[in-house]
């Protein structure tokens, strides 16, 4: 199994080119992976955005999750 820098990739590539927001249980059956591992992914990554201080954010709504930009912006 992929780890989660691997599945990090992946999923924002994913959710960089779905258009809408991307449901973690797609994800995890294009990936073949685990709906946990998409969510820890999931986190991981609202947590390295913040931390660089990104114009660019992942916002979760409902089990779902799109990149766009942040309200300051």
């Amino acid at each position: 199994m992929p780890d989660n820098t691997d599945i990090r990739k992946d999923f924002e590539a994913m959710m960089f080119v779905w258009g809408s927001p991307l449901s973690a249980k797609v994800a995890a059956e294009v990936l073949g992976v685990p709906v946990v591992r998409i969510r820890e992914c999931a986190e991981e990554l609202m947590d390295e955005y913040s931390f660089r201080e990104s114009g660019l954010m992942i916002r979760e709504i409902n089990g779902m999750y799109q990149i766009c930009t942040r309200p300051e912006c």
